[in-house]
């Protein structure tokens, strides 16, 4: 609209009979100016409180102390109550503490606000059952697997849930949907979740119906499942790339 206006204002070659149109008359013209002016800088300034919350989130990741970090995260937040990131960071931050409890609601407002992959559900669903609330995580993957229903990884983890949860016949079919979807896929996220990385190794060095682990997808669930893995089973870590503080 700026553009427009200006070259409009500027230019030597409209014909004054075009001039003479609501359009294209002077104070039309000066208005179109202003409302372009004021809409570049509205969107500079969305843009630096954006740019700057993005700044803080990648901060706070880089500090090691959880204090200090807890307040650039809270800061991002402030600044952009659309940005997931801070949300996001700061939950896993949490769950790594053991913080389960605290973590919850800080990764379902990100998912809420528009961060909802597959394994953001998935670490929603570990804060949820490592806090207690079996339930709650049974909830989370349904909603997952309703929004990614073609999912090796969703179904999988759903089933685990389910079959934590008892439901035994339940969780029987969501992994059967996945080993519909990709058989290879779905056995060895099941080794995974089950067994965790070493035992999986070893049973993919034997058995081709198993995929190498760093093939599998997406990429970032299975850090996700291994997270887990190493909180539930604490002797494995010694095994595991991924650190867990004490």
């Amino acid at each position: 609209m700026l553009a427009v206006a200006s070259k409009l204002t500027f230019s030597d070659e409209v014909p004054e009979e075009s001039r003479r149109s609501i359009y294209l008359s002077p104070a039309f013209i000066r208005v179109a100016c202003a409302v372009g002016v004021v809409a570049c800088l509205g969107l500079i300034g969305y843009s630096m409180v954006r740019v700057t919350s993005s700044a803080l989130t990648a901060k706070a990741n880089q500090t090691t102390d959880l204090g200090a970090a807890t307040e650039l995260y809270s800061t991002a937040m402030r600044l952009d109550d659309e940005n997931p990131d801070p949300r996001n960071n700061y939950g896993l931050r949490l769950i790594m503490k053991k913080r389960y409890g605290d973590a919850i609601p800080f990764l379902q407002e990100s998912i809420t606000i528009g961060r909802a992959t597959p394994t953001d559900y998935s670490y929603l669903a570990t804060a949820q059952t490592m806090s207690g609330d079996n339930s709650a995580a049974e909830e989370t993957l349904k909603r997952a697997v309703s929004l990614y229903p073609r999912s090796p990884f969703v179904l999988s983890r759903f089933a685990a849930v389910l079959f934590e949860n008892g439901k035994i016949d339940q969780a029987e079919s969501a992994f059967a949907r996945a080993e519909s979807i990709d058989w290879r896929a779905a056995v060895t996220w099941r080794a995974l979740i089950e067994k965790g990385p070493k035992e999986l190794s070893g049973l993919g060095a034997l058995n081709r119906d198993y995929i190498p682990i760093m093939e599998l997808q997406p990429y970032t669930g299975i850090y996700a499942v291994v997270t887990e893995r190493l909180i539930r089973h604490p002797e494995e870590r010694q095994f595991s790339a991924i650190r867990l503080p004490e």
